[in-house]
């Protein structure tokens, strides 16, 4: 009887164990960011152009700017091409806004003509703005121009500034932005970001990682530095050593 109660009593332990073994990886795989469905991760060969900065929440501007309200108006994504040639971004390459199981693709363009190709330069860095383009922003804020960000960024000329629009400014937690191949959707790099990641004027530095092509989290809630890579930001995604 003894030997039972003790079988029992271990069997009843192992179960209880086995339980909240379960529980923690269940926990575990919710908390990782899934891509949406038409977004495939892949171990194709590292392309030259990934992400490097996310400015998601930038300083307000209430009764700062005129008309801007609480709309946050100089948020960006910064992205690198470390190439030895210039790329066409919309030939090459497109990026998403990942919510959850969602997704939206964002357009990259000029700004001053739609039609204008979008030429990352070879070895250089390349800033996206996030374009508003909400309704309630009105007055001086409404005007803003790729001017007014460089001003702003304090960029200097020879950074490229591009428009990120499709998504009405970057939220600050629970988000991730995908770049892929253009045509077959292929991840080319990827960074997800959550609440702990980020504070109110203050930006995600991310770097390559080993293999693969999550983005690897170099500096949380820190100055945001369009145009400058860090040294460990500047390698191609998957050629760091094992």
């Amino acid at each position: 009887m003894l030997d039972r109660k003790i079988g029992a009593r271990t069997l009843g332990l192992l179960s209880v164990l086995g339980l909240l073994l379960f529980q923690g990886a269940l926990r575990a795989a919710e908390a990782e960011p899934h891509l949406p469905r038409e977004l495939t991760a892949s171990s194709v060969t590292a392309m030259p152009v990934y992400i490097t900065e996310v400015y998601p929440d930038d300083r307000s501007h209430h009764g700062v700017i005129e008309g801007a309200g609480g709309a946050d108006l100089f948020e960006f994504v910064e992205i690198v091409n470390m190439s030895e040639e210039a790329v066409d971004f919309n030939e090459r390459y497109a990026l998403y806004y990942v919510f959850g199981a969602y997704s939206t693709e964002l357009s990259v363009r000029s700004g001053e003509d739609f039609d204008a190709k979008v030429i990352l330069p070879a070895q250089s860095t390349a800033v996206l703005w996030v374009k508003r383009s909400s309704s309630g922003i009105t007055g001086a804020a409404s005007r803003l121009t790729k001017s007014d960000f460089r001003a702003y960024h304090q960029l200097e000329a020879q950074v490229p500034v591009f428009q990120l629009e499709g998504q009405d400014g970057l939220h600050h937690a629970d988000r991730g932005l995908v770049l892929t191949a253009r045509g077959d959707s292929t991840v080319v790099s990827e960074v997800f970001y959550g609440a702990g990641d980020v504070q109110r004027g203050g930006s995600i530095h991310v770097k390559p990682p080993h293999k693969g092509n999550r983005m690897l989290l170099l500096e949380q809630r820190s100055a945001p530095s369009p145009g400058a890579l860090l040294p460990e930001q500047q390698l191609f995604p998957g050629s760091a050593p094992e």
